[in-house]
């Protein structure tokens, strides 16, 4: 293996060890978001903070940014390695 294929490799890397588990953090921030509100608009006590909905906006921000930087490293790879 040399450098290039080493080079080829970042870019799965960084997906799988980052923006993985984002995408779950996100995922499971919307289910509690959506069920906090089906119990308010029912009437029922929530047992789920209110903050859920900011923390989801903050994480979905975050996975917004790692997705561009995941997609912007592609893309300097093809355009700096192959060409």
């Amino acid at each position: 293996m040399d450098t290039k294929d080493l080079l080829r490799l970042v870019h799965p890397a960084i997906a799988v060890a980052i923006v993985y588990p984002i995408v779950g953090m996100v995922v499971n921030m919307a289910w509690q978001t959506r069920q906090r509100r089906l119990q308010v608009t029912s009437g029922e006590k929530s047992t789920i903070p209110p903050v859920v909905g900011r923390e989801h906006v903050k994480i979905g921000r975050w996975l917004t940014g790692s997705v561009v930087g995941i997609s912007l490293l592609a893309l300097a790879y093809v355009l700096i390695i192959k060409a």
